[in-house]
């Protein structure tokens, strides 16, 4: 039905005179998506490998750092200036790298001011430990001469006391 001018169609006939035009369209629509198909995984294949071709660089020089390789990767350096995202991952990767040497440099720096401070400790530690010893020695020297003192000034104390003693005697022998 036709709403303008009232019309109506019927359209009379067998099915396959009826659908064949759309049969045709169906297996012609069919071949088409086949062919888009084929197209876009043959692309995906051949595109995709390409795609990551930059990508595999940033990896190599990542799995380099992580094994300790610190040395400067030329494939890396050739995305330092793109403005892609592969740009942006070769910078950081090359500023990590970057990091972790100038970190090492500061361990080695910091290691060496270490290793001065403890043979300086090591000199202030074994010159106290001879004044120690010096000072030990001193102090038994002392000892022993004060006892020797001690001793003396005993002695001559029995001796005043013995004088003393004798004094007062012969005064009383006197008188």
């Amino acid at each position: 039905l036709i709403n303008d001018g009232n019309w109506i169609f019927v359209i009379t006939g067998f099915t396959d005179e009826v659908f064949a035009t759309a049969h045709s369209a169906k297996a012609l629509l069919g071949i088409c998506c086949s062919i888009i198909e084929l197209v876009l995984v043959l692309q995906a294949v051949v595109a995709v490998p390409w795609l990551l071709k930059p990508l595999e660089k940033i990896r190599d020089a990542l799995t380099q750092l992580s094994e300790n390789n610190l040395k400067e990767n030329a494939a890396l350096q050739r995305n330092l200036k793109k403005k892609s995202d592969m740009g942006v991952l070769a910078r950081a990767a090359n500023n990590v790298r970057k990091s972790i040497v100038d970190s090492i440099i500061l361990i080695k720096m910091y290691g060496k001011q270490v290793e001065d401070k403890a043979d300086a400790l090591e000199n202030i530690a074994s010159e106290l430990s001879e004044c120690t010893t010096d000072i030990v020695a001193a102090t038994e020297e002392m000892l022993a001469t004060s006892q020797t003192v001690k001793e003396t000034t005993d002695s001559v104390s029995n001796e005043i006391e013995n004088m003393k003693n004798d004094l007062s005697t012969a005064v009383d022998v006197v008188i």
